[in-house]
C-alpha cells in the first residue's frame, strides 16, 4: 500500500510539472503530459525492479546452487528476457495505479509547487543510485560472507 501511494504521488508530482510545461511540448514523438508522467513514473519502477533483479541474480551466481549452472546456459534470454518483462509490468502497474488521473487532470494540481518538484527530483536520484548500488552491496556482502 506504502509503495503504491510513493508511485501514485510521484506521478502526480511529475503530471502536475507537465500540465504547467506543457507549451514547451513540440514534434511528432512529444508525449502529453498525462503520458510523459507515464512513462517518468514507469521509468522509475523499472529501475527498482532492474535493481532488485539484479541483487538477486547475483546472489544466485555467487552462491553455489544449481541454479548457477542454468542462469550461465541461458544468460542470452535471461539478459534480454527479464528487462523487457520488467518493462511491460511496470508499465502495466503504473498504468493500472494512475488510470483514473487521466480523466481527473485537476487532482495534480495541488502537485504543482517548487517544493513537489524538488520532492520528485530527490525521489529519482535516490532510487537511481540505490537501484545501482543493490546488485554491488549484493555481491560485496555475499564475498564478505562466504
Amino acid at each position: 500500500m506504502m509503495l503504491t501511494n510513493g508511485i501514485k504521488r510521484y506521478f502526480l508530482r511529475i503530471y502536475a510539472a507537465e500540465l504547467h510545461h506543457q507549451h514547451r511540448k513540440r514534434g511528432p514523438a512529444a508525449l502529453s503530459p498525462y503520458g510523459e508522467a507515464l512513462f517518468q513514473a514507469m521509468f522509475v519502477v523499472v529501475v527498482i525492479m532492474l535493481g532488485v533483479g539484479s541483487a538477486i541474480g547475483v546472489s544466485l551466481l555467487l552462491v553455489p546452487n544449481p541454479l548457477a549452472s542454468l542462469m550461465l546456459r541461458h544468460r542470452t534470454q535471461i539478459t534480454v528476457g527479464f528487462p523487457v518483462t520488467s518493462t511491460v509490468v511496470a508499465y502495466l502497474l503504473v498504468r493500472c495505479l494512475v488510470r483514473e488521473y487521466r480523466q481527473r487532470p485537476g487532482e495534480a494540481l495541488p502537485f504543482d509547487t517548487a517544493r513537489d518538484r524538488l520532492i520528485a527530483n530527490v525521489q529519482y536520484w535516490c532510487v537511481v543510485v540505490v537501484a545501482i548500488a543493490i546488485p554491488f552491496a549484493t555481491a560485496y556482502l555475499i564475498k564478505k560472507m562466504g
